[in-house]
């Protein structure tokens, strides 16, 4: 393999610097959309312990573009990783050099996969950022960080998020975690949310029904309100909605409390000659549907 730190010409020549103003400019303001953190810097920050990623990239000249490279062939990290960084430079240095780069030091194709996703979730190129990223030979730390820039940032972040965790399987092993899965789960499904809250701890759990309630009381749909009042839960479950319920203000919330306080029976299932009790429900509910956030007329 070769020497990351062979020569600084070799990789990056002096009669070549396309860092323009606008380039840093775009790099710059990535860095501040991703909460102050390229997943670079993270990279940077973990693999080679350079914790100041920040004053060096984007380059503001030659110089500082020297700088990073030997702080980075001069760390104690290994030859591989030592590449790593230096391609997902080059990609934004000069695309070609950088895959011929990549060729001649033979980076291996699932690193080479790594960084090409790292670069684009930097760049909020997302399609291309999940065909690499879930590809099956690519593992990457920072989930909390990749479900929040899916979220947060992509045209249908939440189908990408379920795509991603989906692909993937990466331990949701915090609370903000599982917060984040749980936001996009709710956008897609609730019968999906609710069986994923029944996987988290129970340490966990209350916040997070919590999220799931905010979210279908919060959207103003009927759709959503319905979806809420007619859900099939456990005692504990349905416990833990009526007391979110209880505390959320506004008429939706207490229009879907006072539907799941009825028969909970579909509306379809709903026959002449069945018990007061279910008709109300469905004539409730049928209301409920159709505008949550009036009142229920009794």
């Amino acid at each position: 393999m070769v020497e990351a730190d062979e020569s600084y010409d070799d990789i990056f020549p002096q009669s070549l610097f396309p860092f323009s103003r606008d380039r840093v400019s775009f790099i710059t303001s990535q860095r501040n959309k991703l909460d102050g953190y390229l997943f670079l810097d993270l990279l940077a920050t973990d693999i080679a312990g350079i914790s100041d990623v920040q004053d060096f990239y984007p380059p503001a000249d030659q110089q500082s573009l020297k700088d990073l490279y030997f702080r980075i062939s001069n760390s104690n990290s290994d030859i591989l990783k030592k590449h790593c960084l230096l391609y997902y430079i080059l990609q934004d240095y000069n695309a070609d050099r950088a895959n011929d780069y990549a060729k001649n030091v033979l980076l291996p194709d699932s690193h080479k996969r790594l960084i090409d996703g790292i670069i684009s979730l930097d760049r909020f190129e997302f399609k291309t950022a999940m065909t690499n990223l879930t590809h099956p030979g690519v593992r990457l730390q920072y989930t909390e960080k990749v479900l929040s820039t899916l979220l947060n940032h992509a045209e249908n972040g939440a189908l990408y998020v379920r795509m991603y965790v989906t692909a993937t399987s990466p331990v949701l092993d915090t609370e903000h975690a599982a917060r984040l899965y749980l936001q996009a789960l709710c956008q897609i499904s609730i019968a999906s949310s609710i069986l994923f809250l029944r996987t988290v701890s129970p340490y966990w759990r209350a916040g997070l029904f919590k999220i799931l309630v905010e979210y279908y009381v919060g959207t103003g749909s009927g759709e959503h309100a319905y979806e809420l009042a007619n859900l099939a839960l456990s005692e504990d479950e349905d416990e833990l909605i009526r007391q979110e319920l209880q505390q959320h203000a506004g008429l939706v919330a207490h229009n879907v409390l006072l539907v799941r306080g009825l028969h909970k029976r579909p509306e379809s299932n709903v026959k002449p000659g069945t018990s007061e009790k279910s008709t109300r429900w469905a004539v409730f509910a049928r209301q409920l549907k159709e505008n949550p956030s009036q009142a229920i007329q009794l």
